[in-house]
């Protein structure tokens, strides 16, 4: 059945098939991603947005929980409604966020209904705060927030942390559903382009097949038919166009056959006629259907006076017009081939049968603009002569090679101007490409790496074998390779650095490595010379932090430095010294470990004390003492200073260092180093004298330090000796006012010599506390404040249970000048709430506190619940001499006072340091 369709008709068939299946494997994957789209889109409108949810509601659960601890310690009704406020919006935040829990939760309603529950049993024990606040009762609101509202909070926390850990589960689950649907897309996917591609190789070779093996057929017939066998039929019985031509070759030769004996008289030139019309049919029948109609190529046959007889559909395109607008026009008039004189050659190339090739851009008679590559050969067919233009368009190929002759002018530009040396390899280790400044590297030119492998340009076999198994890597791994080695040029050692690249194909597989090897030689000597210049400072900067550090000694500085000027120097030997003030001699606190180890001195001889001989100091060690300046020398036994150097059995001293550690003119010490690796320097020195002179100053100031000690000794002892009588000068008053108080009857009286007393006995405690104190600039007055509660208490014979006294202070340093003031106006508060905010024994509390605020301000308030102060009183222009004093003490610290008449009477005093 297949057979018997139009050729035309199986290609369309086989065409339609292959669409069908490329469209079943698109509408398969959109399927697949609309229900990738549905799972995110869930994950979004469920887990995800319940998640944040969750989070928020957590988050705003801890910010009311805090935000009660601030309505518990606010100060004022502004501070107490804003905390409040703050609650409410927080609240109002949660139960929406609750709401979206309800719509969007996909698990069992009673869990978020659970913790929904627990929030909403959180709003009787915040009313119950805020009455009790409302009440004054801020102690029994704080317990509560604390206790109660802590625990709630802790509760519903745990509840929030369940809807989240089964939000974050159903997203895992969304997740993995979408991993399988995923593995099962890919998997329908493969196979369906596997049976598709299987289907189309089928249809090829059936296409293939039903087209090619008639023809073979009909050519072979047709060759039987012209060596002179008529009786030759066709086994084609196809309908299409292929079994047309087949029985008509038939029916020809039945009517060769039928006409066998006319043909047989006329034998010689009907054979001659049938051979040479065989062959044209051979040749049309070719060309026509394989080479003419099948080529990509544009092909066109013009007779001698330039009419198109022929052409293919290829060549109609590329010229912009039809078949039949071809056919009507001359080819000198297709395009313009005029130019440059080609028309002329195509006329010698018909005359003189030469072939002809050009390539150009031309606008054909139809308005199709094009890159042509056209060629022009001379036919003879039928004995006439035609021309054959056959014609391709390298439009794309033109515009693919201007854009890799600019990228490799591009490519060539940057590689010869950038400092780097480029190089690039080919699959076979070859260079490929050299930039030109390679020969300031190794003295080849650039041309001469080409085609050539490390081996071949006389590299060694262990460096040619090191690089080529890199580049290999390369090109096995297509991953970047990166080496740094150092290199010996025509010039100088170097240190480089070279990346090895790849370069890919179209395809993915790399085709070449780049080489680029940067020239790190001057970064790596400055790296050097800053790491001995780092070093340097190091030391320099470890020696001046000891100027700060109370702790070191001189024995540690001395230590500290000798190890710095051995490491600096790189030098074997040396010690570090002092000069002792008090007759001159150089005593070494620190020295290397040489004696009696590689040197041969007895113990006896072994000194570390060097005393100067008549007024000099001797040797090479005292060369540089002599002359308050440092030195060195390579060559010690051509110095003057040598001759009885060092006693016998000494190491050998094969080079010297020294510089003396002065301090102005004073000399202070001396380091000196013996026995570098290498020859010592100016540099060297320079450091070294450097470090001496950080040295002199370390220990000068380390003495100054200590004398400094002793001074401050004598003085902490006398200033604490003045506080100890100003405490008992004191004490001697309050005794005084004592003895007068037992001659004194009248209430008022004594009332007045009580409380001065008790004023002068706090003044007398600051002084006290002081002298205990290792600070005689600052006194811990939380402490104080304790124990002024406590004399007043005994002094007024109150008991605490009747009247309670809650200290609430930090610890605060205050002083002097600030610390008598407070003490005075604590005195002074506290004293009156005992003698008038309780009367006739009532029972009542008094709240101290002490602390600073986030302004840095000093807070020191005194609170009752007594009696309180009336509205009608004025305490500012009170006559009496507590409230008076009160204020100029206050006024003393340069703060501000405050008094809050609310449930008893609350005086604030606010001031700064």
């Amino acid at each position: 059945m297949f057979r018997n369709l139009k050729i035309g008709l199986r290609l369309h068939i086989g065409f339609a098939i292959i669409l069908l299946l490329l469209i079943g494997v698109g509408l398969i994957g959109i399927d697949r991603m609309k229900f990738l789209s549905n799972i995110t889109h869930n994950m979004h409108d469920h887990p995800l947005t319940v998640s944040n949810a969750v989070l928020r509601v957590d988050v705003n659960i801890i910010k009311i929980h805090r935000a009660m601890k601030d309505v518990t310690l606010s100060t004022g009704q502004a501070d107490f409604n804003e905390a409040v406020r703050t609650v409410d919006n927080l609240e109002n935040e949660v139960y929406k966020d609750f709401e979206i829990i309800k719509e969007r939760f996909l698990g069992d309603k009673r869990m978020h209904e659970k913790a929904l529950e627990l929030f909403t049993a959180w709003k009787p024990i915040r009313d119950e705060v805020i009455s009790l606040m409302n009440s004054n009762k801020r102690n029994e609101a704080a317990a509560i927030t604390k206790g109660k509202g802590a625990k709630h909070v802790e509760k519903l926390e745990k509840s929030m942390s369940v809807l989240s850990d089964f939000a974050y589960n159903k997203a895992h689950t969304f997740l993995a559903d979408t991993d399988l649907k995923k593995k099962n897309t890919f998997l329908i996917i493969y196979t369906i382009v596997f049976l598709a591609s299987l289907i189309v190789v089928i249809l090829s070779v059936l296409l293939t097949k039903s087209i090619t093996h008639p023809l073979k057929s009909l050519i072979h017939a047709a060759n039987e038919v012209g060596k002179g066998k008529l009786d030759t039929k066709i086994p084609v019985d196809a309908a299409d166009e292929i079994g047309m031509l087949s029985a008509g070759f038939n029916r020809m030769t039945e009517d060769l056959m039928a006409n066998h004996q006319e043909i047989e008289s006329n034998h010689s030139e009907l054979e001659s006629r049938v051979k040479e019309r065989t062959r044209e049919l051979e040749d049309a029948l070719f060309f026509k259907d394989t080479i003419l109609e099948e080529s990509l190529i544009g092909i066109a046959i013009y007779d001698e006076s330039g009419q198109c007889t022929a052409l293919n559909e290829s060549f109609a395109k590329m010229v912009g017009a039809s078949k039949k607008q071809v056919l009507d026009q001359n080819y000198n008039t297709i395009a313009s081939w005029k130019i440059s004189g080609m028309y002329d050659q195509v006329k010698r190339a018909l005359q003189t049968d030469s072939k002809l090739r050009f390539e150009f851009s031309s606008t054909t008679t139809f308005g199709k603009q094009a890159d042509l590559l056209c060629y022009f050969s001379p036919v003879l067919w039928q004995k006439q002569q035609y021309l054959m233009l056959m014609i391709d368009d390298i439009s794309e190929l033109k515009n693919l090679e201007k854009e890799i002759r600019s990228s490799e002018e591009k490519y060539r530009t940057l590689a010869e101007n950038l400092p780097d040396y480029i190089f690039r390899y080919d699959n076979e280790l070859r260079h490929l490409y050299a930039s030109p400044n390679v020969v300031s590297l190794s003295g080849r030119e650039a041309d001469d790496y080409t085609g050539k492998t490390h081996a071949e340009l006389g590299y060694d076999e262990k460096e040619s074998s090191f690089w080529g198994l890199k580049i290999r890597e390369v090109f096995d791994t297509g991953e970047m390779r990166e080496e740094k080695f150092y290199y010996q040029s025509s010039d100088r050692l170097r240190f480089l650095n070279r990346r090895l690249l790849p370069e890919f194909n179209d395809k993915g597989s790399v085709k070449s490595v780049i080489g680029i090897t940067r020239d790190l030689t001057d970064w790596k000597e400055m790296e050097e010379r800053l790491e001995r210049e780092l070093s340097f400072q190091s030391a320099v900067a470890e020696v001046s932090e000891s100027l700060l550090n109370p702790d070191i000694n001189i024995d540690e500085i001395a230590n500290l430095v000798h190890k710095r000027a051995l490491t600096l120097t790189d030098s074997n030997h040396g010690y570090a010294a002092i000069c002792d003030l008090e007759n001159g001699d150089i005593v070494c606190l620190t020295m290397t470990n040489m004696m009696g180890r590689e040197c041969l001195i007895s113990e006896e001889e072994q000194k570390i004390r060097f005393p100067k001989i008549d007024g000099k100091y001797p040797g090479l060690w005292g060369h540089s003492l002599n002359a308050e300046k440092g030195f060195y020398t390579n060559s010690p036994d051509d110095h003057e200073a040598y001759k009885r150097c060092a006693p016998k059995g000494h190491i050998k001293i094969e080079r010297f260092l020294s510089a003396p550690a002065m301090s102005g003119k004073k000399l202070i010490g001396q380091i000196a180093l013996a026995n570098s690796s290498e020859d010592y320097t100016d540099k060297d020195l320079h450091r070294i004298e450097h470090l001496a002179s950080v040295f002199a100053v370390a220990i000068d100031r380390k003495r100054m330090e200590e004398e400094i000690k002793e001074s401050l000794k004598e003085k902490e002892s006398l200033l604490q000796e003045i506080h100890h009588r100003v405490k008992n000068n004191m004490q001697i008053i309050s005794a005084m006012l004592e003895l007068q108080l037992e001659n004194i009857n009248d209430e008022n009286d004594r009332a007045l010599f009580t409380d001065s007393q008790n004023r002068i006995n706090a003044m007398a405690a600051i002084h006290e506390k002081l002298y205990e104190s290792d600070n005689f600039a600052m006194i811990d007055f939380s402490e104080y404040i304790c124990d002024i509660v406590f004399h007043l208490y005994a002094i007024y014979g109150v008991t605490p249970s009747v009247i309670e006294c809650k200290v609430d202070v930090e610890s605060v340093y205050l002083p002097i000048d600030k610390a008598i003031p407070c003490a005075l106006i604590l005195n002074e508060l506290i004293s009156n709430s005992l003698k008038h905010a309780f009367p006739e024994k009532r029972e009542g509390k008094i709240g101290v506190n002490f602390h600073k605020d986030d302004r840095d301000r000093y807070v020191l308030s005194v609170k009752d619940n007594g009696v309180g102060i009336p509205e009608g009183v004025d305490f500012g222009a009170s006559e009496t001499l507590g409230l008076t004093l009160i204020k100029t003490l206050t006024d003393q610290l340069d703060g501000s006072i405050e008094l809050n008449r609310s449930n008893g009477a609350e005086f604030t005093i606010l001031f700064r340091e």
